[in-house]
């Protein structure tokens, strides 16, 4: 089983309830996970907009993760099988 593999199984649907209890209570959070070093690939959760109050540290941890990135693609697997994609652009 690969790390992708592991996260879309095991991982995703945590993530899913943390974003929802976060969107509720209106948390800020930055999750990321390394799931190739060789390739640089991370699925990244993270709730920084200022309707979430994150603190500066926080809001600067998206930019440090990936500070070469203008854009970022969120992606949404809904309990029905539904995906969601929305493009960030910074």
């Amino acid at each position: 089983m690969t790390k992708e593999n592991v996260y879309d199984q095991q991982i995703n649907p945590l993530v899913a309830e943390i974003i929802e209890i976060c969107k509720t209570h209106k948390i800020a959070f930055v999750a990321s996970f390394c799931l190739d070093k060789e390739t640089d690939f991370h699925c990244t959760s993270a709730m920084t907009t200022e309707d979430f109050e994150p603190s500066d540290a926080l809001k600067s941890c998206v930019k440090v993760l990936f500070p070469e990135s203008k854009m970022f693609q969120v992606t949404k697997k809904n309990a029905d099988g539904t995906i969601e994609v929305a493009m960030i652009c910074d």
